[in-house]
């Protein structure tokens, strides 16, 4: 829905983590109900800034 003012991100782009260098993936804290980024390295976990983890955007031309 273009044009009614909500906010709509295009690329909800990939995070790393800050200690070994690979992509982080989203992880549901279940006590505290927030959404999380965890490496599957190591042990380390940042809170999200944004809830949305993933866009699909469908364009479709009508002729």
């Amino acid at each position: 829905m273009e044009g009614d003012g909500a906010y709509e991100p295009g690329f909800v782009g990939i995070r790393f983590c800050q200690e070994c260098n690979n992509m982080l993936y989203p992880k549901e804290d279940k006590e505290n109900r927030i959404l999380l980024y965890a490496c599957r390295n190591c042990d380390y976990q940042q809170e999200a800034d944004n809830s949305c983890i993933y866009v699909n955007k469908i364009t479709h031309e009508v002729e």
